[in-house]
């Protein structure tokens, strides 16, 4: 029964579904379905689905990015699914603006408490359950300093 779910994956893949890009990137990157772990091959196929406009790809893999690797490719990334309206993006790049100060690209990125705030309101329009504490702390620290 798991061969067929693998198949059956590949086979979405091969039809040039973002989504099952995503899905087979993150059964390589976190062992999952049956795949044996490999980083590079699970990056690689969120990183299709990503260049493809899946946003919760662009996402991940801008997280990645802008954390490790390449922090320009992976705000630009974050940037992107932000502006679709992505919550997850919204709250990267809220916590990346409001907290992420002793990162090395942060001042090249143009990073930014009130920045970080802005992205936090987004974030908790967007989704409120997730965002409404997060903006809260945020604000809290924002009042405090």
């Amino acid at each position: 029964m798991e061969s067929d779910k693998k198949t059956d994956l590949y086979c979405e893949v091969m039809d040039g579904s973002p989504d099952a890009m995503f899905r087979l990137g993150e059964a390589f990157y976190y062992e999952e379905q049956g795949f044996e772990w490999n980083e590079e091959v699970g990056r690689k196929w969120m990183h299709h689905a990503a260049n493809l406009g899946h946003l919760q790809a662009m996402t991940t893999v801008g997280s990645m990015l802008l954390h490790r690797a390449s922090p320009q490719e992976g705000f630009s990334l974050l940037q992107k699914a932000a502006n679709l309206g992505h919550p997850d993006a919204l709250n990267e790049l809220g916590h990346f603006h409001f907290y992420d100060a002793k990162m090395h690209c942060y001042n090249l990125l143009g990073g930014n408490k009130t920045e970080g705030l802005m992205f936090f309101i987004k974030f908790a329009e967007a989704d409120p359950c997730r965002g409404k504490p997060i903006l809260q702390r945020a604000v809290d620290v924002f009042c405090r300093e």
